[in-house]
Parts: structure tokens; C-alpha cells; sequence
């Protein structure tokens, strides 16, 4: 299920935006050092690296999470997918959030305890 050519032009412009090598990454990576420029994205090992933006964070986790060939997997799954392809600092907590919140796991859960 990859990403769109769209998204990663709109990642190339949002890593752009924020500087590329800006203080907030050298803050969230000890070992910034292991950031990569390539095409105009950012690759830490190996995947990209999706800077502080939170549009572009929400839309890739709902990519993997509620595609219709993804059926809405547990946080670790969704994790796993995502990890393929991409990171970002607290990753894992921002899937918590947007999985806790999604309606269509909320309700089919509430289904399958009644």
C-alpha cells in the first residue's frame, strides 16, 4: 500500500519548510547523523522521515490503518506497516492517539464485548 507521489512531494515541500537539518530533529536523534538527504527527502534508516506535521503524520497513519486493505489493524500492526516506509520522533504515540480515536474500531470493538 504505498504512499501516493502527491504526499511525497507534499513531504519534500513541508521537509523543506521546516529546514531540513533544523533543531528540532538534531533534538529528537541523538545520532542525527544517520539522516540522509535523497531526492529532496529525508531518509533515516532507510525510510523516510516525516517532519512536524501533523496533516501529513495523520493522513500516512490513516493510510495504513484505514485502507480498505489494511482492515483497520491493532497499534503494533499499523506500527509495523508504517515502519516500513517511514518515521518520525513518537511515532508509536501519535498511532495510539489516532487508533484510540477511530470510530470504526471504537464501534466494532463496543460490537464484538456486547
Amino acid at each position: 500500500m504505498p504512499m501516493t507521489d502527491e504526499t511525497h512531494e507534499r513531504i519534500k515541500s513541508t521537509t523543506h519548510f521546516h529546514q531540513k537539518w533544523d533543531q528540532g530533529i538534531a533534538n529528537s536523534l541523538n545520532h542525527e547523523k544517520g539522516i540522509k538527504e535523497r531526492n529532496g527527502l529525508l531518509y533515516y534508516d532507510q525510510r523516510i522521515y516525516i517532519p512536524r506535521d501533523f496533516a501529513i503524520r495523520g493522513e500516512i497513519i490513516s493510510h495504513y490503518h484505514d485502507h480498505i486493505m489494511a482492515g483497520h489493524p491493532g497499534i503494533e500492526k499499523t506500527k509495523e506497516l508504517v515502519l516500513c516506509d517511514y518515521w518520525w520522533p513518537k511515532l508509536k504515540r501519535d498511532m495510539e492517539a489516532y487508533i484510540q480515536g477511530c470510530e470504526t474500531c471504537t464501534r466494532t470493538k463496543a460490537n464484538t464485548q456486547a
